[in-house]
């Protein structure tokens, strides 16, 4: 005879996703402070990389995990390279529309996850899961159309490329990482994706001095010009 669910069993089954997505949120309405205080998304997607590489590397020295294969290893730096991608561009959207529409737009990916996993034969889609796909796409549809001149086009594009981004992810984690421990992949994937945030970031603070002194030098020479035709 089973016992029954208690009210603390319950909430400590729902608390984590909630602790999740209440966290998702607020890092979501804090990037988009970021951006409109000036910063640029390379930035703010290195900075967010690094602490989070932190906080995982202290979680993984106080739990220890299991030995992680290398193929899994390769794998997972692998996945980084499309999670920088996801990052970044749902930046971008975060950038040039209202946080909401991104979020809603972004998250048709859970829709087009099933749908691919159903047409690459990794998980079977029923005519409920169809029907909400429809309904989903529908949804998104009519959001886009009520406000057809307010919302830039570029900002919704960047949304759902960062879905696509997370489709693959998925579908890659379940084909080739299934039964591998979670807490390692994200370690290796955010490896890799805030190391390319770092390069790209650091790339283009190398230029900008170099950019700096050749307009200082076009402005010499062009004062020295004016001067020489006063004289």
């Amino acid at each position: 005879m089973t016992s029954p669910t208690t009210p603390r069993a319950g909430l400590a089954q729902i608390g984590p996703a909630l602790l999740g997505a209440s966290s998702f949120a607020c890092a979501d309405i804090l990037a988009k402070v970021v951006l409109n205080a000036g910063a640029d998304v390379l930035t703010l997607s290195a900075i967010r990389g690094v602490l989070g590489l932190a906080i995982l590397y202290v979680w993984l020295r106080l739990n220890p995990r299991p030995d992680f294969p290398p193929r899994a290893k390769r794998i997972s730096l692998a996945l980084g390279v499309l999670f920088a991608g996801n990052v970044f561009l749902l930046f971008k959207a975060f950038e040039t529309v209202p946080v909401p529409i991104a979020i809603l737009t972004y998250f048709v990916y859970p829709l087009l996850t099933g749908l691919a996993a159903a047409a690459t034969g990794l998980e079977k889609i029923t005519w409920r899961g169809a029907l909400a796909a429809i309904a989903a796409f529908l949804g998104l549809m009519l959001m886009i159309g009520a406000h057809p001149t307010s919302l830039a086009l570029v900002g919704i594009l960047g949304a759902l490329a960062a879905a696509c981004c997370r489709v693959v992810m998925l579908l890659v984690t379940r084909a080739t990482l299934q039964g591998t421990d979670a807490l390692q992949i994200t370690w290796y994937s955010m490896i890799s994706s805030s190391a390319l945030f770092v390069a790209a970031v650091s790339m283009i603070a190398s230029q900008i001095p170099s950019a700096s002194r050749r307009d200082s030098a076009r402005s010499s020479s062009a004062g020295s010009a004016t001067r020489s035709t006063r004289g």
